[in-house]
């Protein structure tokens, strides 16, 4: 048994070929080529994972980056049609299962230095439901270790042409995954371990309990106001995400800035902030994803200062504020219109319609963790309040690192 004092790499040199990798049935490209018939089955197996329907410019923001490529693999399934009558064949294809990865940065607090390094994160694994659980495990396994092994060679060898989209990529080696609704041990050390929690916005105490917040703190905070990041307040926020990042949290993953300004722009991710109009400063950061009915808040950010980073925790005004400033943000995105998706905007011509949400759902990750004590500790009836909960976990593919508490975490992808 080896143990590690330290996080590391496993495997220093690029990945092998194993019993998992398939070159007969998996075919691996990057976004940048993926052409529309493509993209339409990548839509669709989606669709059929989650119901959601999607076009590609609802999906593109997350995987356009300038310095590094995106990868999707398609698992391919051949089919033969034979028309007796006619006297021929059709050999087709059938897509059964795909995966993709995209880039980000992780930075990790090592001797009071922060370690940076490129990762890919693992996304829309889908396998086709039809097939036995079985035979699902196998195509997952196969699907995952060959997009691995593909996506390295085919940055090595866009590296050795000389395409400076890619002059950091071929560096890449580590991988993370996220897992939901887990049910078993699956055999790893996971980076974190939390629960995620879904609340009932149509629910009368929910509602009721975050009203009554809002009334009790509006005049003691009336000096603080919210606003959605936008282009012109987009590089005020980032300062501050940096600036905390850097003294806060134990690992700190994030897209490349040029994606995360993509994403925030196209409406991808919602982010909003609390700003101390007096002395005119940030003082805290909020991260939302938009699903059908749902809005979900993946992540938060609090300020600290330089005491309250030496005690561990904030000032008791300073976390009222912060779970004051959620509250307000969430009752703005319940009550006002949201624009319409891009694949919405030529179908609904209703554009003055409200868009109403049925759950909010918050990660018990990152400052997060505030927010969702605050909630716990405030509701009276817990079996009201909570909707459900579900158990998530973060883990590295090829990198060393011990499990951290999720409040030490922030991971946006």
């Amino acid at each position: 048994m080896y143990y590690f004092s330290s996080p590391q790499l496993i495997q220093l040199e690029q990945p092998c070929k194993n019993k998992y990798t398939n070159f007969s049935n998996i075919e691996t490209i990057s976004f940048d080529k993926l052409e529309d018939p493509l993209w339409n089955k990548f839509l669709s197996m989606i669709h059929n994972k989650t119901g959601d329907i999607k076009t590609k410019p609802d999906i593109l923001p997350i995987f356009n980056s300038v310095l590094e490529r995106s990868y999707i693999s398609f698992y391919n399934e051949p089919v033969i049609y034979e028309n007796i009558n006619k006297g021929y064949c059709v050999d087709e294809k059938r897509t059964i299962g795909i995966i993709t990865s995209r880039p980000l940065r992780m930075f990790i607090k090592k001797s009071n230095i922060d370690l940076e390094q490129p990762i890919y994160y693992i996304d829309f694994l889908h396998v086709d439901t039809n097939k036995s659980k079985q035979e699902q495990q196998l195509i997952k396994y196969e699907v995952i270790q060959t997009h691995i092994y593909n996506q390295q060679l085919l940055n090595i060898h866009a590296s050795k042409n000389g395409n400076a989209k890619t002059h950091t990529s071929n560096n890449i080696r580590i991988c993370l995954f996220k897992r939901s609704n887990i049910t078993n041990n699956i055999g790893v050390v996971p980076l974190c371990l939390y629960k995620s929690f879904v609340f009932s916005l149509k629910q009368y105490y929910c509602k009721r309990s975050i009203s009554e917040c809002l009334i009790q703190k509006q005049n003691h905070f009336k000096h603080y106001q919210t606003f959605e990041v936008t282009k012109s307040s987009f590089h005020n926020v980032l300062d501050f995400i940096k600036e905390q990042h850097v003294d806060r949290f134990h690992v700190f993953i994030l897209p490349n800035i040029n994606n995360l300004f993509e994403q925030i722009t196209s409406r991808t991710l919602i982010v909003y902030y609390l700003f101390d109009v007096i002395n005119g400063k940030i003082i805290s950061v909020y991260f939302f994803r938009l699903h059908k009915r749902t809005i979900s808040c993946v992540g938060s950010i609090c300020y600290y200062d330089k005491d309250a980073i030496r005690a561990g925790r904030i000032n008791k005004n300073t976390e009222e504020l912060f779970i004051y400033g959620f509250k307000l943000i969430l009752c703005q995105l319940t009550e006002k219109k949201v624009l319409p998706a891009p694949s919405e905007k030529k179908k609904n011509n209703k554009s003055s319609e409200k868009e109403e949400y049925d759950f909010f759902s918050i990660e018990n990750i990152s400052d997060n963790c505030i927010i969702v004590n605050d909630l716990i500790k405030t509701s009276k009836n817990k079996s009201y309040l909570f909707y459900r909960t579900r158990d998530t976990m973060y883990f590295l593919y090829n990198y060393i690192h011990a499990k951290c508490d999720s409040k030490h975490v922030f991971i946006l992808q």
